[in-house]
């Protein structure tokens, strides 16, 4: 059933109903011959600036995956080394005994293209920090089997993490990739039924050199040492704006036609969010994320949670045609929604409220996704993981901990 109307949610009971894992969903016809010779391009030439900046791929062991077809990959890529769903990502080896390596999940759209200049100004920041960006195709304008369910997800992320030695990681997502990260950080902090299991030893193969110094605890509760969210979905995730904005509304301006048609009424996208998303396994509460960050919650009392310490930060764009981000950034501070709208600023300058180690970077006058445009704008997120992959470094200089419980790869 389609909605007539937003309605607000910012305060109060939602106001529609928004249905998902429906039998059947919306897209848009696409001229096949065209359109999907421009995603093999883009694919090619994503992958061809990616191998020049350091990565490496790593792809998945079947045959015919995915359509368009990915031959440079086919050609040049080393086998998944999640044996079991063969997920494919690409991989930026980790070569620091002290900082963090960088998970990352990547949101809707052509796949990694947007994230390339990201990753490039990453790389020149701190050269001997690991990147492994995992691949979403049915979420990449890629026709492709249905998108992983959330444990096998956790799980495949666990192996692929496990075989490349990486025991403690920064976590960074965008859009739609916090909600995928929002299944790695419920799992840690015990918000499902399984716990999200350590990495141990790497594989039997695998050139690594050593340098454990965590003890783990066996429950992952040591895994995700910071987390960075940019433009995220699972806050105020089962009020109706993200579903409304981005499966119902009809679009009127330029850039909402641009999401309609690109992304909304994709084919395997449209059937990826239709069929196979559901808001309470990606779900997050302000509950969850401020007792990460610290010991005491909001009204300055002990909080009660098992949670470990871990710094958060999330980056919110004012004009967010997907996400409520005033309303977002309201219930993340606990102020009012027009005491929290911050003074406009430069471009590209964001106004940033803290507490603990919970972070809030709102940018008032950006859109969804536009906060990857330009350098100036992604520069206070580079910032934020070059504080974060150093995090255990800040440790050893305080005598905390004896090394960066990581295995260093060579390859």
């Amino acid at each position: 059933m389609s909605p007539s109307h937003h309605g607000s949610c910012a305060h109060g009971a939602p106001t529609l109903c928004v249905v998902h894992g429906k039998l059947s969903f919306e897209h848009a016809g696409t001229p096949l011959n065209r359109w999907w010779q421009i995603v093999c391009i883009v694919d090619t030439f994503t992958s061809i600036q990616l191998y020049s900046h350091g990565f490496t791929h790593y792809n998945t062991r079947k045959w015919f995956h995915a359509f368009p077809p990915r031959p440079l990959l086919a050609l040049f890529s080393r086998p998944s080394t999640d044996t079991v769903t063969n997920i494919p990502y690409w991989y930026r080896p980790h070569r620091s005994r002290t900082k963090l390596p960088i998970l990352f999940f990547h949101g809707i759209g052509i796949g990694l293209l947007p994230y390339v200049p990201f990753f490039r100004e990453l790389a020149a920041q701190d050269p001997d920090v690991g990147i492994l960006a995992v691949e979403i195709l049915p979420i990449s304008m890629h026709i492709t089997e249905t998108p992983l369910v959330r444990d096998a997800m956790c799980d495949a992320i666990t192996r692929i993490l496990n075989a490349h030695g990486l025991r403690r990681i920064v976590l960074a997502g965008h859009s739609y990739g916090t909600a995928i990260s929002a299944f790695l950080l419920r799992r840690q902090w015990g918000s499902v039924d399984k716990p999200l299991p350590l990495p141990a030893s790497p594989m039997q193969g695998t050139n690594h050199v050593t340098n454990c110094a965590h003890d783990g605890d066996g429950d992952g509760g040591n895994l995700i040492a910071a987390t960075l969210l940019m433009d995220p979905i699972p806050f105020l995730l089962h009020y109706p704006a993200v579903a409304y904005n981005f499966v119902y509304r009809e679009p009127r301006r330029a850039n909402e036609w641009q999401l309609w048609y690109f992304a909304s009424r994709d084919a395997d996208i449209a059937r990826a969010l239709s069929r196979h998303f559901f808001w309470f396994e990606s779900v997050l509460f302000r509950e969850d994320v401020l007792r990460s960050a610290g010991p005491n919650d909001e009204g300055g009392r002990e909080a009660v949670s098992t949670h470990k310490p871990m710094p958060v930060t999330v980056m919110l764009a004012g004009r967010d045609q997907i996400v409520d981000a005033p309303a977002v950034r309201a219930y993340l501070t606990g102020c009012d929604e027009q005491v929290a709208q911050p003074t406009e600023g430069a471009e590209g300058s964001p106004s940033r409220w803290t507490q603990d180690e919970l972070e809030v970077l709102y940018f008032p006058e950006l859109d969804h996704a536009t906060v990857l445009d330009t350098p100036r704008r992604r520069a206070p997120l580079l910032q934020v993981l070059r504080r974060f992959v150093r995090l255990d470094e800040e440790e050893i200089t305080k005598g905390g901990v004896a090394g960066a419980g990581l295995l260093v790869d060579v390859n």
